[in-house]
């Protein structure tokens, strides 16, 4: 079954390269204790995937890391529980948003 091609060219970041938006030189030492970023995708049939993950290179995440993974969890638990209930994209935008700022203000990042 598989897929026809990639669907973009995949982007495998650590670092401060993790937080350039399409980053593409891919050819960042990995150094341990960061996280890794990969955004990847697929097409078939016109139909293109994407899927972003990150993982802690050590194995395991730090303190701080850990924090911040859980907010990204519980906002992205949040808006898909919103788009169950009906919202439209402009509300779970918003809601994004919101959820992102109030987390990122009490992890003290903002």
């Amino acid at each position: 079954r598989g897929a026809e091609r990639l669907a973009y060219p995949c982007v495998v970041a650590s670092g401060d390269k993790a937080v350039t938006l399409h980053y593409m030189h891919n050819n960042k030492q990995l150094v341990p204790g960061e996280l890794l970023l990969m955004d990847a995708g697929c097409s078939k049939h016109g139909y293109a995937s994407d899927i972003t993950r990150t993982w802690p290179l050590s194995g395991t995440y730090s303190q701080a890391q850990a924090a911040l993974y859980a907010a990204v969890l519980d906002v992205n638990k949040k808006c898909i529980n919103a788009v169950a209930h009906g919202e439209t994209l402009t509300s779970l935008h918003h809601l994004s948003v919101r959820l992102t700022y109030e987390h990122l203000r009490d992890l003290n990042i903002l």
